[in-house]
């Protein structure tokens, strides 16, 4: 059995027309499935034979002449219809599941759903690249915030072939900043690993900006300032990069940001091996000698490409 819902009933409103026409005019608006029309008697098929719009009816042939000869009936001026009434559907009538993401509100990209302090739906969002979703407490929304302190988080990797020099973005989003440089081949043989820094105008080559100092595996310690970078690996040939299929290297570097404009200063240790076995290890620190605001770090070599290997950031946030 059927309902009509949401229907405005009429009292049961019947009207004549002379015949010969197509076209008859009722006294209200109406739709087809709530109006009945006989033609000689004859009952007539709702969008078929004839419908509805505001208040004409048109039949599909002009109907034949005569003294009202055409009769209709207006039950209803909102016609049989399906559509409930604005804020009439209970949860109980809605099957479950029956909401697609297709029928939910657009939203931005990378928000979430949550409930606000009232308990109404709501949307968190969207964060920022590295930041995570934290709760503020009961009867506040999440938040999207900084990673809290005490855990390294990656912030970025890279794996990089048969390039020139890496350069690794930095901000001060973190306090402290570790870079690990796994799996390194070069192309020219006992070349040291070198690194310098840059701000927002870019990489600082200034040839007598850094200073380090390097102590290497079997050789003795090397001291060197006012140079054009920070170089990661002794000058000689123990303790530099080799550049055979079956060696490589590879290196971590430790540095607090400076925030603001200040010195910069680094420390860490690279490890490499010869085609014979053999296992060569340098510690380093350095620094620039002059402020910065540091926004990059720059790894080459002393010479020729790096053949391959992966570069990848950490962060550490103290709180």
């Amino acid at each position: 059995m059927g309902y009509l819902i949401g229907a405005g009933p009429l009292d049961p409103a019947v009207k004549r027309y002379n015949g010969g026409t197509s076209s008859f005019t009722m006294d209200n608006s109406g739709t087809t499935n709530g109006t009945l029309l006989w033609v000689d008697g004859v009952a007539q098929v709702p969008g078929t034979d004839y419908n509805v719009s505001g208040t004409t009816i048109t039949t599909t042939t002009a109907a034949g002449a005569g003294t009202n000869n055409v009769t209709s009936l207006q039950l209803f001026n909102t016609g049989l219809i399906n559509t409930p009434a604005d804020n009439t559907v209970a949860t109980a009538k809605i099957q479950d599941d029956a909401i697609t993401l297709a029928k939910m509100a657009a939203g931005t990209d990378g928000q979430i759903i949550t409930y606000d302090a009232s308990g109404n739906p709501a949307a968190v969002g969207p964060g920022s690249d590295g930041q995570v979703l934290t709760s503020t407490g009961a009867g506040s929304p999440p938040a999207f915030e900084a990673a809290a302190g005490g855990a390294w988080q990656v912030v970025s990797t890279v794996s990089v072939s048969d390039v020139a020099s890496v350069t690794i973005a930095v901000d001060n989003t973190y306090d402290r900043y570790e870079v690990h440089i796994s799996n390194l081949l070069v192309v020219d043989e006992n070349k040291e690993l070198y690194l310098r820094v840059g701000d927002s105008s870019g990489i600082d080559s200034g040839s007598t900006d850094y200073n380090h100092g390097i102590a290497g595996y079997s050789v003795n310690s090397h001291v060197a300032a006012n140079e054009a970078q920070i170089a990661m690996q002794n000058y000689y040939n123990i303790g530099a990069m080799r550049n055979g299929t079956a060696e490589g290297g590879s290196a971590e570097l430790c540095f607090d940001y400076p925030t603001g404009s200040r010195h910069f200063a680094c420390f860490g240790r690279v490890s490499c091996c010869d085609d014979a076995g053999g296992m060569y290890d340098n510690i380093f620190a350095g620094n620039r000698e002059a402020d910065i605001t540091l926004t990059q770090i720059q790894f080459f070599m002393a010479s020729g490409n790096i053949t391959s290997g992966r570069f990848t950031l950490l962060g550490l946030k103290h709180a």
